[in-house]
């Protein structure tokens, strides 16, 4: 054994192992007091990403220039917070390609320790952090975000539909709303586009999925609802035979469907029948407007 590694302090086993891990003196002696053997060293210092984590979203080929060089306190960080070799170097890898409509447009994104630390303690894999990170999300408020979405997480599996991904939670996020009220507006059924339209218009969840039980879209939802109508009372008014413009006017004129119904059946229209009223007659004493001794009633 040559006197170098005695004087390091190795015995023959021991330098022996090193050697054959690939180790110098001086190198096994700093992975050594980092409290690496040989063979945990060597997966440290020769850590790559697994290319089958990382799917689609980068060429491996990229990343394989030394990001994932660790020293042997680096290691002994990683190794010490819970990470294998090829997780750390993953983590240390990971890089997210935005698409067009992405805030950043990075070159290179990797996690430090601490950073993969908070992220993987918040449910997260390396590629999925990447791109909740990559839209400005912290680790804690990405894992509020991304179990919301169009459907419960029990039916995502049924449906094959995801949760939210981080741009639309963004977008979410930037309309001022938090998961917990995203998540109801999704629950009425409507995509990202159409929840921002009820909402801009200031229908709540609930509101929206009144008007649609009803079969009401946005525009017609919002005309009634200025003219204080509920949509199963506009049904009603409809079903009664009252168009639109009707139905307003005899609402605003104070009178309850059932009243409406009465003069109309009566031959009034709805100002007619406030005449008749003031006048202080009922729709059956009433003499319809056609009638040539209407004048009269009025005089």
């Amino acid at each position: 054994m040559d006197d170098q590694w005695n004087n390091a302090g190795f015995d023959t086993n021991k330098a022996t192992r090193w050697q054959e891990s690939g180790f110098d003196v001086v190198a096994a002696n700093k992975w050594r007091g980092a409290r690496f053997d040989p063979e945990e060293a060597q997966r440290w210092r020769d850590a790559e990403p697994n290319p089958a984590d990382f799917r689609d979203y980068y060429e491996v080929n990229e990343l394989l220039n030394g990001f994932t060089s660790f020293t042997p306190e680096q290691a002994a960080a990683w190794r010490d917070a819970g990470f294998k070799p090829v997780e750390a170097a993953n983590w240390r890898c990971a890089r997210y390609v935005p698409d067009n409509e992405s805030p950043k447009n990075p070159e290179f994104i990797g996690f430090d320790l601490d950073e993969a630390i908070r992220w993987r303690d918040a449910g997260f894999d390396p590629v999925r952090a990447a791109s909740w990170r990559e839209w400005d999300f912290a680790p804690e408020e990405a894992a509020a975000w991304s179990v919301t979405g169009p459907l419960s997480e029990k039916d995502w599996d049924i449906y094959q539909i995801d949760p939210l991904t981080p741009g639309e939670a963004w977008v979410c996020r930037r309309a001022g709303l938090s998961p917990e009220e995203a998540q109801d507006w999704f629950d009425t059924g409507l995509d990202i586009e159409n929840i921002l339209r009820w909402r801009k218009a200031d229908f709540d969840p609930y509101e929206v999925c009144e008007w649609q039980h009803y079969g009401f879209e946005l525009d017609d939802a919002t005309r009634w609802r200025d003219e204080k109508f509920e949509p199963q009372e506009v049904r009603v008014w409809q079903n009664a035979g009252f168009n639109d413009h009707d139905a307003i006017e005899w609402k605003n004129c104070t009178f309850s469907i059932d009243e409406a119904i009465r003069w109309r059946d009566a031959g009034f229209d709805a100002i007619q029948a406030v005449d008749m009223i003031w006048a202080g007659f009922t729709p059956e004493t009433a003499v319809p407007p056609w009638d040539p001794k209407h004048r009269n009633t009025l005089s």
